[in-house]
This record gives C-alpha cells, sequence and structure tokens, in this order.
C-alpha cells in the first residue's frame, strides 16, 4: 500500500482532537507514513507490528546517542572551566543532576535523640521514616514450594494476582517453509 493511500487526503485534524489521534506514524527506517492514530487502523497487522520494533530500536539509539551528546557537551563546559558557554549560535549550559540520599538508620538515631532532647515532637516526624512490611515474590515462592497440604494452602491464600498494564513485546517470527 502506498503512502498516499494510507494517508488519505481528505483526514482532517479537528481542534480539540488529541495529538495521540492526530500525530504521523512514519516507519522509522523505511520514511513511509502509515497515518495518524486515527487512520492507523487500516494498516495490516504486520506492517503495524514491524514499526513498534523499529520505533523501540529508534526509541533507545535516540536516548542513547541524547546521553552521549550531553555527556560530551557537559565535558566542553568543564573544559572552559565554566558551567555556562557559547557555542558558536548556541549558549550551552551545564548543570549537575543532584538528588539528595539520606542515611536513613542515621537519620532514625538523629531524630530519636532530638525527640528524647525535646527538640521535636513526635507529629512533627511522622512521616519522616516509613518502615512498610513487603514481602518478597522469589522467596514467598520459595517458602510455598517447600510446603504441602493445609500450611501450603494457608500461605498461598495470602497472594493473589493483579494485572500490571498491558505490555506489548514484538519479535520478528521465522518464515515457514511453503
Amino acid at each position: 500500500m502506498s503512502p498516499s493511500a494510507r494517508m488519505r487526503s481528505g483526514d482532517a485534524v479537528s481542534a480539540g482532537a488529541s495529538r495521540s489521534q492526530t500525530a504521523l506514524v512514519i516507519h522509522p527506517v523505511t520514511g513511509e507514513v502509515l497515518g495518524t492514530g486515527r487512520t492507523l487502523e487500516a494498516v495490516g497487522d504486520e506492517d503495524v507490528a514491524e514499526v513498534w520494533i523499529a520505533l523501540k530500536a529508534r526509541e533507545k539509539e535516540l536516548r542513547d546517542m541524547r546521553r552521549i551528546v550531553e555527556t560530551e557537551l557537559a565535558r566542553r563546559c568543564d573544559i572552559r572551566g565554566r558551567p555556562r558557554v557559547l557555542m558558536g549560535n548556541f549558549e550551552v549550559t551545564s548543570k549537575p543532576r543532584r538528588e539528595s540520599v539520606w542515611d536513613a538508620e542515621e537519620v532514625e538515631r538523629v531524630v530519636r535523640e532530638l525527640l528524647d532532647r525535646g527538640v521535636l515532637e513526635a507529629r512533627e516526624v511522622t512521616d519522616l521514616i516509613k518502615h512498610e512490611t513487603t514481602v518478597s515474590r522469589s522467596n514467598a515462592q520459595s517458602v510455598v514450594d517447600r510446603l504441602s497440604g493445609e500450611d501450603r494452602r494457608a500461605l498461598e491464600a495470602c497472594r493473589t494476582w493483579q494485572v500490571r498494564g498491558h505490555g506489548v513485546e514484538v519479535v520478528r517470527s521465522i518464515e515457514l517453509l511453503p
């Protein structure tokens, strides 16, 4: 099917349409326009699956390339000893990404001391440190595997199954001989 046949000239983009419905879907390898979110249903299953694989690979490539270029730009700023550098027609600012990392045991020790001395009140630190009971799924399954009968059923009754979204995996299938 030709790109022009896939992308009907009569497709109008309404003002209230969401981006996912109006965005063009273009095969990242061939450049072929498959359609929009609205017209994609007319495209064959195999073509859509092939584009999904190509897009997934392209996303990874783009993330990797951006990381490499970002690292290089930061390196060039560092070489010049300045966080902001003019590079041709571009102003590049290198900002280190920081996030705080707290030593939970040390925080708990200091907070207990401050509570004991009356510097802080318990209501001020109620959500500061969370002690959550979690279950290791793999270890729990190992214990279940060692049990039998009523004991096994009692432990298995503590487990429920839930759907965690809908992931998609697409792989190229092997060609069967005619």
